[in-house]
């Protein structure tokens, strides 16, 4: 927004090579206070080729107001400068070959109001919002050279007539964003303002991730480059409460389900082999491990291990996968352990 503000430290630092400044019509001297103290009107001053180099307003000798600056290729930067030497009311500048390239206000340095930039053949590159000064852009679009858009924000209601169709402030519409390359890179369902789908594709084809807005959360999904789904999270609340994988067979891989809290929230992990049969299951409390089991291809629970509060397995069991006890044991944190039960002594009893 302070871009602008860049070309008047340009001017002062050129204007002492300045060959001739002119205020009224009479030579003054820009770095000589003296010829320009208690006078009022717009000074020009010229490069020592003769052309023009830039235009300041003063009043009463204080630069107040007009400063446009002229580049050696032609292009001109124009803006008002208030008491504080900030850029006050519109701004502009101009290509070479007169065409406007950008245009806005601001209010003390801060853009306000609608501010637009153009390509060189006048078609529009960018448009910014700004309802409230020194605050972000609340309508913010892009396109590029060939008219495709590029970026769009959003205000949840329509503030100038370019946002109406893009915004979906009309009715639910699909709108498409491109990359550097000109490939499409989203598409994004809107309505009224709102986002209700993002659907992000590699290559301007393939469909490599979405989001989907829920009325308290989102939905976000990442898909394998056959298609299949890879991962999928559930937000609600701002918790993460269900993150599922697949294999790229399609077959589930893991599901994690988990309680939205803050703190101490429990979870639990469900692992899956590449055929869709249960292998592992572990359940967890505030992300520490309380307890392990792994399942075999029949379904049948072969293993599990409990784990004390510290972290450590406190406790391990074997099974015959009909529910039969092969093995138990206590585990210790120095790394002994006691064997309740042994697999030679359940089967002599």
């Amino acid at each position: 927004m302070r871009s602008i503000l860049i070309f008047s430290a340009c001017l002062l630092a050129g204007s002492a090579d300045a060959r001739q400044c002119l205020l009224n019509g009479e030579e003054v001297n820009p770095d000589n206070g003296s010829t320009t103290a208690g006078k009022t009107g717009v000074m020009s001053c010229h490069r020592d080729d003769g052309s023009l180099w830039y235009e300041q307003a003063l009043q009463n000798g204080e630069h107040l107001g007009l400063d446009r600056f002229h580049d050696d290729d032609g292009s001109v930067r124009e803006r008002h400068v208030n008491a504080q030497g900030n850029t006050e009311g519109m701004a502009r500048e101009w290509y070479p070959n007169g065409q406007l390239k950008r245009e806005g206000e601001y209010r003390n340095a801060d853009a306000i109001g609608v501010h637009r930039n153009f390509f060189a053949d006048g078609e529009p590159q960018s448009l910014n919002v700004y309802p409230v000064a020194d605050k972000p852009a609340a309508v913010a679009i892009e396109w590029d050279a060939q008219g495709r858009l590029r970026r769009l924000s959003c205000a949840q209601q329509s503030l100038i007539e370019d946002d109406l169709t893009l915004c979906g402030h009309q009715s639910e519409v699909v709108t498409k964003l491109v990359d550097q390359r000109g490939q499409v890179q989203e598409r994004r369902t809107l309505k009224a303002g709102r986002t209700l789908r993002s659907d992000f594709l590699s290559d301007g084809e393939r469909l490599a991730g979405s989001i989907e807005y829920t009325p308290d959360g989102r939905i976000e999904r990442q898909f394998h480059d056959n298609g299949e789904p890879a991962r999928e999270l559930v937000v609600a609340d701002g918790y993460a409460v269900r993150r599922q994988e697949w294999y790229m067979n399609g077959a589930l891989k893991l599901r994690t389900t988990q309680e939205a809290r803050e703190r101490q929230a429990r979870s639990v992990d469900e692992r899956f082999r590449d055929d869709g049969t249960l292998a592992e299951i572990e359940h967890k409390l505030d992300g520490k491990t309380q307890r392990r089991e792994r399942y075999d291809a029949k379904g049948g629970l072969v293993e599990d291990w409990e784990h004390a509060p510290a972290g450590h397995v406190s406790r391990h069991r074997k099974f015959d996968g009909q529910g039969g006890l092969l093995l138990d044991e206590e585990l210790y944190p120095d790394g002994s352990r006691k064997v309740l039960k042994a697999e030679a002594e359940i089967g002599g009893s």
